[in-house]
C-alpha cells in the first residue's frame, strides 16, 4: 500500500496542497534537518454508500455463503470480512430487527439467514441499515429544498434516483454471493 492511500480521506482534503516540515530521520549526531513535504491529492467526486450498508452487504454475503447451514459466529464475519466486532454488533442489530437474519440456538449458536438469498434483494439489506437512497440530498424525505417548485434538474437526479433503487430491488443477495452477477 502506497503511503498515498495510508493518508485517511479526511486528513488528505485537509493536506491538499499544504507544505509541512517534517524532521528528516538522521542518525544521533547528524544535526536535524527539515524535509518539505507537499501532499498532492488527485480530486474525484464520488457516489458513495454508507460504510454501514457496505459492511452490511459483506457480512449478508458472509452468511449467504454459509455452506452448513448452522451459522456463522459474529467474530467469524468480523475476521473474514475485516470488519471490527463492535461496527459489525450495530449491523447484526439492524438486520435482526428487519428480519433479515436470525441467531441459530444452542450453545454455539451463529447467524442464519431467515429466507433464501435468493428472496433477499439489496434493497432489503440496504433499507435494513438506511433509511431511504438518495443521491441529493433535496430527494431525501424531510428535506424542504426552497427551489423544489423552480428546479429545472430535479426531474433528473429523480430519474436516476429510481434507477438506482430498482437496480437494487432487482439484484439478489444471491447474484451477488455466487458471482453471478455480471456487469456489461
Amino acid at each position: 500500500m502506497s503511503k498515498y492511500n495510508e493518508i485517511s480521506h479526511t486528513r488528505r482534503h485537509l493536506l491538499q496542497g499544504k507544505m509541512f516540515l517534517l524532521p528528516r530521520i538522521s542518525s544521533e549526531t547528524a544535526p536535524r534537518k527539515q524535509l518539505r513535504v507537499k501532499f498532492v491529492v488527485e480530486k474525484r467526486t464520488v457516489l458513495k454508500f454508507s460504510t454501514r450498508t457496505r459492511y452490511g452487504l459483506r457480512a449478508m454475503v458472509e452468511l449467504a455463503n454459509d455452506a452448513n447451514g448452522e451459522g456463522i459466529f459474529q467474530k467469524d464475519i468480523s475476521v473474514h470480512q475485516d470488519i471490527s466486532v463492535k461496527y459489525l454488533d450495530h449491523i447484526i442489530h439492524s438486520l435482526k430487527a428487519a428480519g433479515l437474519i436470525t441467531s441459530t440456538k444452542g450453545k454455539k449458536s451463529g447467524y442464519i439467514l431467515t429466507r433464501k438469498p435468493s428472496e433477499i434483494s439489496i434493497y432489503d439489506i440496504h433499507t435494513a441499515l438506511e433509511n431511504e437512497i438518495c443521491v441529493i440530498e433535496c430527494l431525501s424525505s424531510g428535506i424542504n429544498c426552497t427551489r423544489m417548485d423552480e428546479c429545472s434538474v430535479q426531474p433528473f437526479w429523480k430519474g436516476l434516483n429510481q434507477v438506482v433503487i430498482e437496480y437494487f430491488k432487482n439484484t439478489s443477495l444471491e447474484e451477488i454471493a455466487s458471482g453471478k452477477l455480471k456487469v456489461e
